[in-house]
């Protein structure tokens, strides 16, 4: 096993001989860590140098030194095991069957497979983190209250993702409007509109909160996996990935705008978007520009602008957009998110004299998808049965694709039942 913020700093042959890897993640909480899987290459674990965690001078070799981590600013562990070849001959695989080695379990059988080729480098490593109701185009049947219920669940669950539920701005450009709390200046006077219900939370806490949980309902989460491809299997669906196959009776792509077959994309308008954090801000800017500690806003015309205030202090901005064929090019990429970052960091800075100096810390983007009616949906793929694709949430997707989860399990368990 090995211990990484980046990529390993050290290695230890520590492994996993017993069902003592729940308390490991478990320790690491207590510690204010957050853990995550990752299957690493090499060679088949060795099971006789496998370090027994109930060995209790070993246990606190481990502690000693995932405190030391802490001490130096780690805030995440990455568990990686050596990977298991998913040709392994069956007397061999049966020998893993217990071992909550996540690929073994899932070949085993687990009810509930998550496979992903990065654990938290999808959405939840670009979200602003907002939390608002409704779709693109506003109230739309199915997505009632979707922002309620995602915060009533972090609530009842006790799931520590910092929610602050403090409602959101929504501003227009529109003159007419009283110039307080917030007057700024772009394209006309930006001002606000109403006060709506909302939230802001840290979107890698809620996600390693929901692949804590899912692994205590009995899911296995494996990562560091790449699908190849979807193909019709005897007993359903076929997921063919780098590492072997797993097979199941559906498959639900929860993949947004990540990843689309060649022949199939339900998803007809892919943009980058792009988005930039702030240094910290005075006392004196955040009263000057009209907001206050974890606030959150919106214009709700074009150009669209939304933020938060994050925890430091800083502004967290978007947004500007990349053509989709951007993506093609890794030199077009980086450009055009340069490019793009400038954009929006002089929009920013023509906001109010309160921002005119403003620096900059970082800027990132990422992809976005929606389909032309502009709301969340689920498709069934037209060629492998069984296959649902489910997204579209057009960057609008925090409190929305928590209820997609739910539709989409309900979906995925109607096309199965006999007529």
């Amino acid at each position: 096993m090995s211990w990484a913020r980046d990529r390993p700093d050290w290695r230890q042959p520590y492994g996993a001989d017993g069902n003592h890897l729940d308390e490991l993640v478990a320790l690491t909480n207590d510690l204010g860590m957050t853990a995550t899987w990752r299957v690493s290459p090499g060679a088949p674990l060795r099971r006789e140098r496998a370090m027994q965690l109930s060995d209790a001078d070993e246990l606190a070799l481990l502690i000693d030194r995932l405190t030391e981590m802490v001490r130096r600013g780690f805030g995440r562990v990455i568990i990686a095991f050596d990977d298991l070849d998913a040709e392994l001959d069956p007397a061999t695989r049966s020998a893993y069957a217990d071992d909550p080695h996540p690929m073994a379990a899932a070949q085993a059988g687990r009810h509930v497979t998550v496979v992903e080729q990065r654990f938290g480098s999808g959405a939840t490593s670009r979200s602003g983190g907002m939390i608002l109701g409704d779709t693109l185009i506003g109230p739309v049947s199915g997505f009632d209250d979707c922002d309620a219920a995602l915060r009533d669940w972090i609530i009842e669950s006790g799931a520590k993702c910092d929610l602050v539920w403090n409602g959101c701005h929504e501003l227009a450009r529109d003159s007419s409007l009283p110039d307080a709390p917030i007057d700024w200046e772009e394209n006309g006077r930006v001002r606000l509109a109403k006060h709506i219900s909302g939230g802001v939370l840290d979107p890698a806490k809620l996600l390693a909160e929901l692949a804590r949980m899912a692994r205590r309902a009995g899911a296995a989460i494996v990562d560091g996996i790449s699908v190849l491809r979807l193909e019709r299997s005897a007993d359903g669906v076929a997921v063919v990935t780098d590492r072997g196959s797993l097979h199941g009776d559906r498959v639900i792509m929860a993949v947004d705008a990540m990843w689309r077959r060649p022949s199939f994309d339900p998803w007809t308008d892919r943009v980058i978007t792009v988005a930039l954090a702030t240094g910290p801000l005075s006392d004196d800017a955040i009263a000057a520009i009209g907001l206050s500690p974890h606030l959150s806003f919106y214009t709700r015309d074009l150009p669209l602008l939304w933020g938060r205030m994050m925890p430091d202090q800083s502004l967290l901005v978007g947004r500007e957009t990349l053509p989709w064929a951007s993506v093609e090019s890794a030199s077009g990429i980086g450009d055009g998110l340069e490019a793009a970052g400038e954009r929006l960091w002089a929009r920013v800075r023509r906001l109010h004299p309160a921002l005119r100096n403003v620096s900059v810390r970082h800027v990132w983007g990422g992809p976005i998808a929606r389909a032309a009616a502009g709301v969340p949906a689920i498709a069934a793929d037209p060629s492998v049965p069984n296959v649902f694709w489910v997204g579209g949430y057009g960057g609008h997707g925090l409190a929305q694709a928590f209820r997609m989860g739910r539709i989409a399990v309900s979906t995925s368990e109607a096309a199965l039942r006999p007529d």
